[in-house]
């Protein structure tokens, strides 16, 4: 592997660095296209007006999409809408 290392020259070292620049602009670019919001747990508590107890348990029956991160649980946009759109109530007349 050391080998390899230093047979590297100066000019695939550009290279590779000019193609992850290039990466990080075209992902830069999408995600500000979609727009993509994204919450804590805790902000959607805040949004819901629930406890972190009540947010647990609509993960875990699976009415509240997520996705995880480490320790981490975070919720986009649409997950949230998608949650309001399948537990409406009704209106009281």
């Amino acid at each position: 592997m050391k080998e390899y290392i230093k047979s590297i020259g100066n000019d695939e070292v550009k290279r590779l660095n000019e193609g992850i620049n290039e990466c990080i602009g075209i992902v830069r670019t999408l995600s500000e296209g979609i727009n993509l919001k994204v919450y804590t747990s805790q902000q959607v508590c805040e949004m819901l007006g629930i406890n972190v107890k009540l947010l647990r348990q609509y993960r875990y029956n699976g009415m509240l999409s997520y996705s995880r991160f480490g320790d981490k649980y975070w919720y986009t946009q649409k997950d949230i809408d998608e949650f309001m759109e399948n537990n409406k109530r009704p209106a009281f007349c």
